[in-house]
């Protein structure tokens, strides 16, 4: 993914993310010995805050721009980034069953491939190794849904969105269905939920996580 705003996605640009994340992230058991894996690491907040409980993180990310960005902004000593899509983690046999824990946070629908990502990440995991993943739905985003909704019926500008097609790929599948897909991805036991997460946004938060990139390269 191409994503030029690279360095607005800092700070305000990704409130909501990094609230959200900070909820979960003690969900995952971070041992100092451990080495981490944080698969779309995007700018590398996230990345460097692991970093200070574990042995070391290996932050990957499809986009150049991002991965320049965290290495300029988020680097420490045990921290290492690289260029790397999701869907490809496995296939670098450095990476292979060679980390303890891996994260993924908002990644899964930028792309329709889901089940080849999370194959890809489970290669990557020592035996008994464990991931964190937080990915959307249909309910996290209803507002955007409803702002293209608006937008293809209004009078003055309609016709310049009629065409317009949402390049995010949501994940529709119940808990259980969820737990069957991990589970056959390669996970011997999977736990999930749903929930809704209610944030209050400043005006800049708030239009920062309405705006659109001018490109995504998926």
């Amino acid at each position: 993914m191409n994503f030029s705003a690279s360095n607005d996605y800092c700070g305000d640009g990704r409130f909501v993310q990094h609230s959200v994340i900070m909820q979960h992230i003690d969900k995952l058991e971070l041992r100092p010995e451990d080495t981490v894996l944080d698969v779309g690491c995007g700018t590398g907040e996230e990345t460097k805050s692991m970093a200070g409980k574990v042995k070391s993180v290996t932050g990957v990310d499809a986009s150049e721009e991002m991965v320049a960005v965290a290495v300029k902004t988020n680097s420490a000593p045990n921290v290492a980034y690289s260029q790397c899509d999701a869907r490809a983690v496995g296939d670098n046999p450095d990476w292979r069953e060679g980390f303890d824990k891996a994260v993924c946070f908002f990644v899964l629908h930028w792309f329709p491939e889901q089940t080849q990502a999370l194959r890809s990440i489970s290669a990557c995991l020592k035996l008994g190794g464990q991931t964190l993943f937080i990915f959307e739905n249909h309910d996290d985003l209803f507002i955007l849904t409803q702002a293209t909704s608006f937008l293809k019926s209004h009078e003055k500008w309609g016709a310049f969105v009629q065409d317009y097609k949402s390049s995010l790929h949501f994940w529709d599948l119940s808990v259980q269905e969820t737990q069957k897909v991990f589970k056959a991805c390669g996970w011997a036991e999977a736990k999930c939920e749903v929930r809704r997460h209610e944030l209050v946004l400043s005006e800049i938060q708030l239009k920062s996580g309405m705006s659109f990139p001018e490109s995504k390269d998926v």
